[in-house]
């Protein structure tokens, strides 16, 4: 069997995540660290609610850590992980979230309560340094 290795990104993307407006599968797929069932997770993105999208992009960096010593065989596809909210889910012990400052965008109105429901529609910085340093734009702290 031949050795796999990890090949940056080419340079003709390395900088952009697919031109996508953040926050956006792309940026949901880079983060995830389990890349099987593309076509479902591009799925089970596109059935979370916009209000989520930056929520998920959270706790995705909150669980990077939990999840960079176990075999990836036994990480959920990304699809199961959406399809259950398990961005809700609280992290093990001796974890804890990363949190940043972000922005709220603008108000919508969420027609079960008819209470408007902040939508943050930009990427947090601490998440945009996260993926600009999987996409090889910066060096590790």
């Amino acid at each position: 069997m031949p050795n796999l290795e990890l090949v940056p990104p080419s340079a003709e993307n390395s900088g952009e995540v697919s031109g996508c407006t953040p926050p956006c599968f792309d940026h949901f797929w880079l983060l995830y660290p389990r890349h099987v069932a593309k076509l479902a997770a591009r799925r089970a993105w596109a059935r979370t609610r916009p209000a989520d999208h930056v929520a998920i992009l959270e706790a995705l960096v909150s669980w990077r850590p939990v999840w960079r010593d176990k075999d990836p065989e036994y990480l959920p596809h990304a699809a199961t992980w959406l399809h259950g909210e398990r961005w809700e889910d609280e992290l093990p012990a001796g974890y804890r979230r990363v949190t940043g400052e972000s922005t709220p965008g603008p108000q919508i109105v969420d027609l079960g309560n008819d209470q408007p429901v902040p939508v943050r529609q930009t990427i947090p910085p601490h998440i945009q340094n996260v993926i600009d340093r999987i996409l090889g734009k910066k060096k590790p702290a």
